[in-house]
């Protein structure tokens, strides 16, 4: 881990943090709520070949909830203005997994020797991949 080992901590947390308002917020379903009881509407939805959920969202009645871009999209100014300042400078950016079937936020820091943060707020899971990797391998 780089000097700014601390930052990964604060971000993973600020990741679980902005995904809870999401689900306060009414964007997306608790963990668990899913109609096969996993993660958000993600155990159903995420098989369709749909990017994006919130069209669905309307035709089924289920309020506002987003899909995994929308969700990602939303937690990335989050991380970009913390309560705490990070010690290095980190950038965050939507990126596509899975064969451009899932999107999620990918963090970096200026500094080389830290790894690269990814939180996925459609599926509540946050993970560091080290540098060089191919980002959205998925450990957890």
């Amino acid at each position: 881990m780089g000097e700014s080992a601390a930052d990964v901590q604060r971000i993973q947390t600020a990741c679980q943090l902005a995904t809870d308002m999401l689900t306060g917020e009414g964007m997306r379903l608790p963990s668990g709520a899913g109609p096969l009881g996993d993660h958000s509407w993600g155990s159903l939805l995420k098989r369709l070949p749909f990017a994006e959920v919130t069209d669905w969202g309307r035709l089924f009645n289920i309020g506002k909830i987003e899909g995994c871009k929308g969700q990602a999209q939303m937690v990335v100014p989050r991380l970009q203005r913390p309560a705490i300042p990070y010690d290095a400078r980190w950038t965050f950016e939507v990126v596509p997994i899975w064969g451009n079937s899932h999107f999620v936020v990918q963090g970096h820091s200026s500094d080389s020797s830290d790894p690269v943060i990814m939180c996925d707020p459609w599926l509540y899971r946050f993970w560091t991949e080290p540098l060089g990797s191919n980002a959205g391998g998925g450990k957890k």
